[in-house]
């Protein structure tokens, strides 16, 4: 996983994560607005290495990962279906 501000910061995850619920999760407004406070800059963005290890994350069993994801994956593809066709 690479999480990017001013500098990418490459990562790997010390537990295991169901396909696609860590990308969901990283993206998610409740962990975005962790960061905001350690956030620094004002025309591009960055945030340290230690802020983001910092961060605090609540994280179910892999079988619930599963299922989160793929609803997140089925809404993603659905808004995506719906746009098309009003672009048509």
């Amino acid at each position: 996983m690479v999480y990017s501000g001013l500098h990418t910061i490459p990562f790997r995850p010390l537990r295991d994560y169901a396909p696609g619920y860590l990308g969901h999760y990283l993206n998610a407004p409740a962990f975005r607005r962790q960061l905001v406070p350690l956030m620094q800059g004002i025309k591009v963005i960055s945030i340290s290495r230690a802020a983001i290890s910092g961060a605090i994350m609540s994280v179910p069993p892999i079988d619930e990962q599963s299922k989160i994801a793929a609803l997140f994956s089925s809404m993603d593809d659905l808004i995506t279906l719906h746009q098309r066709k009003l672009e048509t």
